[in-house]
């Protein structure tokens, strides 16, 4: 192994923050390329639902309206 403890490890000859922080950074940003898609597609889903909603109240209440006109 490299490395001969996790000390060593975690501080690399010094250079552990860069590289760790460097490697977070990388694992947030790859979590986020996953996940926010996945959010925004669930997110547009429920939209889509609530629009396809709406036109049904909608053609009700036009369905309503016109068998509550007077017929001339």
């Amino acid at each position: 192994m490299y490395f001969e403890s996790i000390q060593q490890l975690i501080v690399m000859d010094g250079h552990g923050i860069y590289v760790w922080s460097a490697f977070s950074i990388t694992i947030v940003v790859m979590l986020g390329l996953i996940f926010k898609p996945l959010y925004q597609a669930k997110q547009e889903f429920k939209n889509i639902q609530l629009h396809i909603k709406l036109q049904q109240v909608n053609a009700a209440a036009m369905q309503q309206k016109d068998s509550d006109a007077p017929h001339t």
